[in-house]
């Protein structure tokens, strides 16, 4: 299966069904996803064109932007297990809950919406890009 078609795909898993497998399969997906896009860019690797440097800052950003909904809701689960009494640490430090959990649902939020603001930043500033000669600075 190419890339191509693997992206076309991934909007069929939104609905289901989701267990523990399926959304670690999910994170590690991304995880790679981003492993591969470092090679793929790596000094001059594959990029040819100012436009796809656009439209990857563009994917990266809305990627950014969705993380924070993400983290919210990993700190929910986490929130609402710890109250029932389902979770217990290895460390057993007080209050090491409260601790992971306002990091998961204020700071990661925080840093993905920074991180979601400067691709959009980014990918703004590569808007009118083009190759001088290609007819580009006639769009």
């Amino acid at each position: 299966m190419t890339p191509q078609e693997i992206a076309a795909r991934l909007p069929e898993l939104t609905g289901g069904p989701h267990d523990d497998a399926t959304i670690t399969a999910l994170a590690q997906i991304t995880a790679e996803a981003v492993r591969a896009l470092n090679h793929a860019t790596f000094p001059h690797a594959a990029l040819s064109e100012p436009g796809t440097v656009y439209r990857v800052l563009g994917e990266l950003a809305t990627a950014a932007n969705r993380l924070p909904q993400l983290c919210s809701q990993l700190a929910r689960w986490l929130d609402e297990e710890n109250t029932a009494g389902r979770l217990a640490d290895d460390h057993d430090l007080p209050g090491a809950m409260a601790h992971v959990m306002a990091r998961l649902d204020q700071n990661a939020p925080r840093y993905a919406a920074l991180l979601g603001g400067a691709l959009d930043d980014a990918q703004q500033a590569t808007a009118g890009l083009y190759r001088p000669g290609e007819g580009g600075e006639d769009q």
